[in-house]
């Protein structure tokens, strides 16, 4: 982004955000295309909490991930985000 279709203010860790004419100069690749669901968003945080454990492997994650969610297909990318994690 060029200095003339930003905001001239900022926040506190000095990033700015697209002026109106900025916005207005957007090229959408696919313009309002439909993103997958995030899995992850529609579970608990009862759920979640022993799934994100931070002293389980990756591995333990995502067997974790199996583990409490049942009943569902659990898609690839969330597998993949589980273990990056």
């Amino acid at each position: 982004m060029t200095p003339e279709i930003l905001n001239t203010s900022s926040n506190q860790d000095g990033k700015k955000t697209a002026s109106a004419i900025g916005r207005s100069r957007v090229r959408w690749l696919v313009h309002k295309g439909k993103l997958s669901e995030n899995q992850l968003l529609r579970l608990p945080s009862t759920v979640l909490r022993p799934i994100f454990d931070p002293v389980l492997s990756k591995q333990e994650r995502v067997n974790q991930l199996f583990r409490l969610v049942q009943g569902k297909i659990i898609h690839r990318r969330t597998v993949t985000t589980v273990a990056q994690q």
